[in-house]
């Protein structure tokens, strides 16, 4: 009996070499007893399941089910139903973690002859991290000065929301300039829980000032993501991207059916062809996966850990933004937010060496 505990009997690899971006392309002979073995299981299977009017299912004439068999998408199956069944084995020896499901290219396939392939692993990267404490405390020492709110700007958002008020009564008395309403007490308290026009002027200030905070929050965090990136030289697997951008795209394109519109008349309206958008695309992708594995690198190297409590917490939060999600995807999705927030955190009050 063949059992991965006898990788020889399994496989034989023919060629191995490493791609530019890191992936291990392994050529791949897997011997005829075993790929036929899975082919005649399929195929008896098959045969169980099949029925002709006179016959019973699992009981037509064997000579009479073989000549309604299509013998190519059968051989299809067994061949990757026998790769599904090595992988792990042959990922284990080769001693790698894969990012994504290793790629298979079936390069030969013939009953009686021996299995081959072309199998693309894409393993995670080895990255070696710079003084990222001293890199973050570059940024934020640059970062912008504490916020201010000068008055004009309260002013501004003032004449937003006086005219707001003013337009809907305008509307109805066919007026195209419409008068705006006086701030006064009566007024503000309209509005909202507020005192007086001196207390709605004090919590707009507020207001614009968290706002201030929160943008200039996200720009230092893009900087600190920025710098790191630079100073972290390593391969993403090219196959990583792909498949990243392909499902993206499906996503994309299901949206797009829902909104009832064309892709044509979207990339139009946007000014951009196809290859600009999914080279655009890629390139967010591929940042997004340096920001996050240098991230891991960086909680791995602090002992960064999230507690199963936080994580349920937060995907019992996710779960309303992300209702088609799994249970278990919501819960890895929490796990890697909740552990970027702490290494930004630690970044962000970090003072270097």
């Amino acid at each position: 009996m063949i059992t991965p505990n006898t990788p020889a009997t399994l496989y034989t690899i023919l060629a191995k070499k490493t791609l530019k971006g890191g992936e291990i392309e392994l050529s791949v002979q897997i011997p005829a007893k075993l790929f036929s073995l899975r082919y005649t299981r399929l195929l008896a299977d098959a045969h169980k399941e099949f029925e002709l009017p006179g016959f019973r299912k699992g009981n037509v004439p064997e000579n009479m089910f073989k000549s309604h068999v299509h013998e190519g998408p059968l051989l299809e199956r067994a061949a990757y139903d026998t790769l599904d069944n090595i992988m792990p084995t042959l990922v284990n020896k080769e001693d790698v973690f894969p990012m994504v499901v290793p790629e298979v290219r079936i390069t030969k396939l013939a009953l009686g002859n021996p299995l081959e392939c072309v199998v693309t692993i894409a393993p995670f990267p080895t990255i070696t991290l710079p003084d990222y404490k001293k890199i973050a405390r570059g940024v934020v020492e640059k970062a912008s000065p504490a916020v201010v709110v000068d008055d004009s700007e309260v002013d501004k958002l003032i004449d937003q929301v006086r005219g707001m008020r003013a337009a809907a009564p305008a509307a109805e008395a066919g007026t195209t300039t419409p008068a705006l309403p006086e701030i006064t007490d009566e007024f503000v308290r309209g509005l909202g829980a507020f005192k007086d026009v001196a207390d709605f002027r004090a919590k707009l200030k507020e207001n614009i000032s968290l706002e201030k905070e929160y943008d200039a929050r996200i720009a230092r965090r893009e900087k600190i993501a920025e710098a790191l990136i630079e100073k972290t030289k390593f391969a993403i697997p090219a196959i990583v991207v792909r498949r990243e951008s392909e499902a993206m795209d499906e996503r994309f394109n299901q949206e797009l059916v829902r909104l009832g519109i064309t892709r044509e008349e979207h990339l139009k309206k946007i000014g951009k062809t196809n290859e600009t958008l999914v080279k655009e695309r890629e390139t967010h992708i591929e940042r997004q996966l340096r920001t996050r594995l240098i991230y891991d690198a960086v909680a791995k190297a602090e002992r960064i850990l999230v507690s199963d409590e936080e994580a349920y917490a937060e995907a019992a939060q996710l779960q309303s933004r992300y209702p088609d999600m799994k249970a278990l995807e919501l819960q890895n999705y929490a796990v890697i937010l909740l552990t970027n927030m702490k290494v930004v955190e630690l970044l962000e009050k970090s003072k270097g060496s």
